[in-house]
Order: C-alpha cells, then structure tokens, then sequence
C-alpha cells in the first residue's frame, strides 16, 4: 500500500471513529429498559433492579438530584461526556449507592491526579446520611 493509501484508510478509520462518536453524543446510549438482551435475560437477571415504591423517598431524591447531580450527569441522568460525568440512569441501585458512600467517605476522590473524583466527593459530601442515598438512588430506579 502506497503512503497516500496508508493516509487515506488513518482519514476514513477517523471519520468513522467521529462519526459514531457524534451519534453517540446526540443520542446517548439506550437505557437498560431499551435493551433487547435485557429482556431476553433469564428472570433473575431481570428482577436484579427491584423498584422502590415509597412515594415519598422519590419525591425527595428528585429534589436531591437537581440540586446536588443534574447539573454535570444531565437533567436525564444520561451523564455527560463534556464534563466526564457517567450516566446514571438504568446503573444498579447497590452500586450507585455505594460509590456514593465511598465518595462521601474519602475511599474515592482522594488521589491528588483525580480531578473529576475530587469534585465528586465533594458532592458526594452534601449527602449527611444514607437515607439521602437511598432518596436519591431510589429516584434513578424510577428513570
């Protein structure tokens, strides 16, 4: 392959590096519910992601969430590339919780390098307790 060729496939392969990238950020990537492997799964796979039914632990952690994690993981909890925030929305309630938790307590964010962690323990540091957690995590099972 001649120099001009190898130039043209390193062109086309970024083109199309940018393209899915540029598809990716317009539409985001599908929620678990959209998922057709999701629905294919066995049950216990399925009913891994139990719902809250307390009306009221929603309602607080949607007030949680648009003051304290809108404004960098998007009103839509879809995250945001431009700010490094991953998405939220359809991540396992153990999880999210946890990683809060670590957050919070100084396990995360610490590393002097970990420019985004550190601002997300100090987020993380406006939760006082686990029931604001457990709001908030309970508003992004019902996203």
């Amino acid at each position: 392959m001649t120099s001009l060729g190898r130039a043209f496939a390193r062109f086309a392969g970024f083109v199309s590096a940018a393209t899915a990238l540029t598809v990716f950020l317009a539409t985001g990537t599908p929620s678990w519910a959209d998922d057709p492997h999701f629905h294919a799964a066995p049950a216990s796979v399925r009913e891994q992601r139990i719902p809250h039914t307390d009306e009221n632990a929603i309602r607080v952690g949607q007030t949680s969430f648009a003051k304290n994690c809108a404004a960098c993981h998007g009103a839509d909890a879809r995250g945001n590339f431009a700010t490094n925030a991953p998405r939220l929305q359809g991540a396992s309630d153990w999880y999210l919780a946890r990683q809060l938790r670590n957050f919070r307590n100084g396990v995360r964010g610490t590393h002097p390098q970990d420019v985004y962690g550190e601002q997300m323990a100090l987020i993380a540091g406006m939760f006082t307790d686990d029931a604001d957690i457990s709001d908030m995590v309970a508003y992004l099972n019902t996203r």
